[in-house]
């Protein structure tokens, strides 16, 4: 999947680049592999704050990776970034948020170009493999996959 999330972004910042767009956005890929008699796995993708969580036995299990710039914080410094933490008052209270460069709440992105040419954001994409117990059902429903 990195290839693939790589040639999309490559598209979209090239595209980006010649309207003068200056957003991105986050993806996240979610396939089912393996035959009807074999050991079926759930191969999930993603770049950027897109998360996914699957049912097992009524509970939600994450299957992605969440980026954010707190967790990648080595990585964004030594490229000459920087963070810092923005504090909002919510219904629920405070919430602390941590941003990049003043500006994103995330570490990975498709587009965001101008962030790309700093080195701080890239595409690269984190994958997951997940089983399925053999005889339980695999259903997609919308955004949702079901593993009963």
């Amino acid at each position: 999947f990195q290839r693939t999330m790589q040639e999309i972004d490559d598209k979209f910042c090239t595209i980006a680049m010649s309207k003068r767009i200056y957003s991105g956005t986050t993806a996240l890929i979610a396939v089912v592999v393996g035959g009807e008699h074999e050991q079926r796995k759930l191969v999930v993708s993603n770049v950027g704050d897109s998360q996914a969580f699957m049912s097992v036995q009524g509970e939600a299990k994450s299957v992605s990776v969440c980026h954010k710039p707190e967790m990648e914080a080595d990585r964004i410094v030594a490229a000459g970034g920087w963070l810092c933490e923005e504090k909002e008052m919510t219904i629920h209270g405070e919430h602390v948020t941590c941003r990049l460069n003043g500006g994103m709440s995330l570490s990975r992105a498709i587009g965001d170009v101008e962030y790309k040419r700093l080195r701080n954001v890239y595409c690269k994409s984190a994958g997951c493999e997940w089983d399925f117990p053999p005889g339980h059902s695999k259903t997609f429903t919308s955004d949702l996959l079901v593993a009963d």
